[in-house]
């Protein structure tokens, strides 16, 4: 009887809580014969829960989920008790971080989702008086680690994985490439009301607000658009928000005289997402650094025709069905929705040809293939004394749950 603990402790939104929220009803259905536990506070466990068979629930606290220093004393005084407890077979670290002195009879699996670190242009644009640049630091060294300590390691996207080569020659011998799948609820949208969101045609950007993302070059392009060529559009920014970066693009908006073309929704409910997208005229996405993002996969199989960033990991995941641009250049990115904005016919075609490649993606491959490298990190780990044996008190979850 195999035992799988998911670490979820540091999935705390976006992309991540997209993943495993989609992927646990997958692994459950392939789980027969096994206990998967996921390891999660209790906020993060009703982001994720549902009716499982296969699938329990460890609580770990509010502490490590909200305080890294708590976080930290978790990882080095409570896991290891867990994983004997349980008597884990494999640890599964889908935040991308493996705690050290996990039991070498243990098989690890690590899945980084956070490519911001190793973006070096990208971090330089935080201060050095903040938290966050010193954190981003100390994450690039901590990834480095656990996946050279890992068994196996799963990548979102072949970029992500040229990333980490750099750094660790030879790991694609022992890693797996597991994109991410997409929603049904993105499928077959039809126009929906989001009125209450947005009244007219606009075109869309779904993404946190931040150095990284672009959207003050973004702005700066609308505004070369309605001074060169008359081209007045209606900028909607859905989304979270760094607290600097948006009063960055606040003063800009203000300073080109565009508070009447953007329109910053904050976050939207997922819910509304399909509509929301479906109804825009098209989408932007201009983000630099990015593993595999949930919400192209999502534009894609709503058929939406966008514009996105030249920058990897979306040339390998858009292929043919989108048109690139720098989004760093403000020049580029006008360029690029103006060919969508004078080009309907153009348009349309890479929206249909997006949404036939989306069909390619599907959290059911990616919940097969993950998996399949849970049982090979297992099946390589040396023969020796074992860590349970079938029939014994720890058979039964009982208050685990």
């Amino acid at each position: 009887m195999t035992r799988i603990l998911i670490d979820a402790i540091p999935i705390r939104g976006g992309g991540g809580v997209v993943h495993l929220a989609a992927i646990l009803p997958e692994l459950d259905r392939l789980a027969v014969g096994m206990y998967i536990y996921v390891l999660c506070g209790w906020e993060q466990w009703q982001l994720f829960h549902g009716r499982y068979n296969h699938i329990h629930w460890i609580d770990c606290g509010d502490g490590p989920v909200n305080n890294l220093w708590a976080r930290y004393r978790f990882y080095r005084r409570t896991i290891h008790e867990i994983v004997s407890e349980h008597c884990i077979d494999v640890y599964y670290a889908v935040g991308g971080l493996l705690p050290k002195g996990i039991d070498k009879r243990v098989a690890t699996v690590t899945c980084p989702q956070n490519l911001l670190p190793f973006a070096r242009d990208e971090c330089r644009k935080y201060s050095v008086l903040r938290r966050r640049f010193w954190r981003l630091r100390i994450l690039r060294r901590r990834f480095l680690d656990s996946v050279r300590r890992s068994d196996v390691v799963i990548f979102l996207s072949r970029h992500g994985a040229n990333v980490f080569e750099q750094s660790i020659p030879g790991i694609g011998e022992r890693s797996h490439l597991i994109y991410h799948g997409v929603s049904d609820a993105f499928r077959n949208v039809q126009h929906a009301d989001v009125t209450d969101l947005m009244e007219g045609e606009y075109i869309l950007y779904v993404s946190q607000l931040d150095h990284y993302k672009h959207q003050i070059e973004l702005v700066h392009a609308l505004y070369m658009l309605r001074r060169e060529k008359g081209i007045r559009l209606q900028l909607v920014l859905a989304g979270g928000a760094n607290a600097r970066y948006r009063k960055r693009l606040e003063r800009e908006v203000g300073k080109l005289q565009l508070e009447d073309a953007v329109t910053w929704l904050g976050q939207v409910d997922r819910d509304r997402l399909p509509g929301l997208i479906r109804n825009a005229r098209f989408c932007v996405y201009s983000s630099t650094v990015e593993f595999c993002p949930n919400i192209l996969l999502e534009m894609m199989a709503c058929g939406a025709p966008m514009a996105i960033s030249n920058r990897g990991p979306m040339p390998e995941i858009a292929q043919d069905g989108a048109i690139y641009y720098d989004p760093a250049k403000p020049r580029d990115v006008a360029g690029a929705i103006a060919y969508l904005h004078d080009n309907p016919h153009e348009a349309g075609r890479l929206g249909r040809r997006a949404e036939r490649l989306s069909r390619g993606f599907s959290w059911g491959t990616a919940a097969r293939k993950t998996m399949e490298a849970i049982c090979e990190a297992e099946s390589a780990k040396p023969p020796g004394q074992p860590i349970h044996s079938d029939g014994d008190e720890h058979d039964q979850p009982g208050d685990d749950i």
